[in-house]
């Protein structure tokens, strides 16, 4: 009795050390799907810095970055995403790569 008792703990030992759950090697099905529905984050145009304008937008360098907040705080708030077309050197492609990204 007492070694089919060991050996069944030794089994169970064995079965969860090799199991997904207990393996990083091996992703389980609740990791992947808690990356896939990750929720993006926004950044808001009218209060971001530029630092953070260039860290969250594809696309968007030092330059750009200051340039968007120097023309927000001459000319205020933007309205509208597309508003960011007037500050130079944003263009369509650009606002459509980050639309989903940029809150007003």
């Amino acid at each position: 009795m007492r070694i089919i008792l060991t050996r069944s703990v030794i089994l169970l030992c064995f079965f969860y050390v090799f199991s997904v759950e207990a393996n990083p090697v091996i992703p389980s099905k609740k990791l992947e799907q808690a990356s896939i529905s990750s929720p993006q984050k926004l950044i808001h145009i009218n209060m971001a810095t530029a630092i953070e304008l260039e860290k969250e937008l594809q696309g968007v360098g030092k330059s750009k970055a200051q340039a968007i907040v120097r023309y927000r705080a001459e000319h205020g708030p933007f309205a509208q995403i597309e508003d960011l077309q007037h500050v130079q050197g944003i263009g369509k492609a650009l606002i459509e790569r980050n639309r989903e990204k940029i809150q007003l």
